[in-house]
Formats: structure tokens, sequence, C-alpha cells
């Protein structure tokens, strides 16, 4: 039972010390979509940290979407959330989770809503990283509507 204990005790860290541990803080900036409002563009930026040893990732992140409403209107928003990650060299789906705060000004209104997020993604790398989501924003109203995003790593 020792000699089982100590070989897998050995794999193990074998395991974590063969991980590579550049980039683990990325920076994605890209552009989102959100079907809120009729459908939305928008600028997305986002702060990684990838933890070495586990295939979680925790970020935060903010975008702006350029509204064309039939009143003056204005979508922005934040998150902090984790995905996780299923690692193949060059390819990383996850599935993600993030609570949300967006602010939505329409006309004179200026309501705030906050709620989680639900999502799955894939990372692909090859000398550039690129990703690409789909999550859903649970907010209630007019703002629980599916967001898609596209990013840039660096």
């Amino acid at each position: 039972m020792n000699f089982f204990r100590s070989v897998l005790l050995a794999l193990t860290l074998l395991g974590i010390a063969a991980t590579p541990s550049h980039g683990q803080l990325q920076l994605w900036v890209g552009g989102a979509y959100t079907e809120a409002l009729g459908g939305q563009w928008g600028g997305d930026a986002r702060l990684a940290y990838n933890f070495v040893a586990l295939p979680l990732e925790v970020f935060g992140g903010g975008d702006y979407f350029v509204t064309e409403c039939e009143e003056s209107c204005s979508l922005r928003g934040w998150r902090v959330g984790g995905n996780l990650r299923f690692p193949i060299p060059g390819l990383t789906p996850y599935v993600s989770g993030a609570w949300v705060w967006r602010d939505w000004e329409v006309g004179v209104a200026k309501p705030k809503k906050e709620g989680l997020a639900l999502g799955a993604g894939v990372s692909l790398e090859f000398g550039i990283r690129i990703q690409a989501e789909a999550s859903r924003e649970f907010l209630g109203g007019e703002l629980d509507k599916l967001m898609f995003r596209v990013a840039l790593g660096f």
C-alpha cells in the first residue's frame, strides 16, 4: 500500500511540475453581441487568471454597447466569475459562471440590474489566442437574453 501511495504522489508532483506557468494572467479584448434591446453590438474586455495546477480560471471584465434605440439609451456592464476548463492541446472548451451588473439607460430612466450568467465557450491557441463564448444572463425583463463574445488574448 505504501508503494502505491508513493507512486501516486510522485506522478501527481510530476504532473504539477510539468504544467507550464506562463500565461497565467491574460487580457482578453474583443466584441460582444447581446439580444437585449433588439440586438446590440459592443466592445468587451476581461482580465483572467489561470491556476497552474487546476483547470480553473477566474476573471473580471466589462462591456459597453453602442446602442441604437428609438429613444436615447445606453447599456454597459461588469462581471466577475470563473471558467471550468477542459484543456486539450491547442483547444480548451469551458463552462462559465459569473455575476453580472448592468446599467441600462432608456430616456430618463436608469434601471440597474444584476444577476447570474451561465455559458460555454472555447479558447483556441495557435500562435494567437482566440476565444468564443455564448452565455445567458438571468437579469429579468428586457435584459434576460443571450450574449455572444469573441476575443483575442494577450
